[in-house]
């Protein structure tokens, strides 16, 4: 009784085992997820899949010369720099036109402004106005420093000094025999704080200025 039922277990297992065989054989194999490479020896063909590149024109023999490299041939040719514009030749300013100057230029210079080089003439007329308007906020503020009593509103001087394309000055001094008052002092100090911030001329220019004390 025993032997015969092993016999039937051992039956049973080996037909579910065989089932089990049949049903994996008509089923589809297992998903594999897929990795992509590149082998060493071979590369991939994109042939159909990436659209080639235009080949650059080819550059003409002619175009170089001997013993010279051919440009490259997607180098673009740069423009050409611009080349600076001359300045314009200034005319100088003769007895004609004295009608057109401003009357301290006349008054200041008078007729030796005629015989100053054409850049000279220019940059006085150009500049002198800037000069005084710099001198007078440098000399009200020293002359804030000062007291009242040294003030003398009936004093005036002229100053000169030649004013050089670097923004130096040389030759400082003011005309005609000074005895030394407040304002010549002032004045000489002044023209040495303020001239650095003159406007710089092109050439070496004799700057004459009168200076006086305006009371307000």
């Amino acid at each position: 009784m025993a032997l015969s039922i092993a016999v039937v277990l051992h039956l049973l297992v080996f037909a579910l085992i065989w089932v089990a065989a049949l049903d994996f054989s008509d089923n589809e194999p297992p998903y594999r997820e897929k990795r992509f490479g590149v082998l060493l020896s071979e590369e991939p063909d994109i042939s159909k899949d990436v659209e080639p590149l235009p080949l650059p024109p080819a550059v003409p023999e002619a175009a170089t010369a001997p013993g010279i490299p051919a440009p490259a041939a997607d180098t673009v040719p740069l423009p050409e720099p611009e080349r600076p514009s001359e300045a314009p030749t200034l005319q100088p300013i003769t007895q004609a036109d004295r009608h057109t100057l401003p009357r301290s230029v006349l008054h200041h210079y008078g007729e030796e402004f005629f015989d100053l080089s054409p850049g000279e003439q220019h940059y006085i007329i150009d500049n002198l106005q800037r000069i005084r308007k710099l001198n007078e906020i440098v000399g009200t503020r020293l002359l804030r420093e000062r007291p009242d009593e040294e003030i003398d509103p009936s004093d005036s001087n002229v100053v000169e000094f030649y004013l050089h394309p670097d923004g130096t000055i040389s030759d400082l001094h003011l005309q005609k025999n000074r005895i030394g008052t407040m304002l010549d002092e002032l004045t000489l100090q002044t023209i040495a704080l303020a001239h650095p911030r003159y406007p710089k001329p092109e050439q070496t220019t004799l700057v004459r200025i009168r200076v006086y004390i305006l009371v307000k």
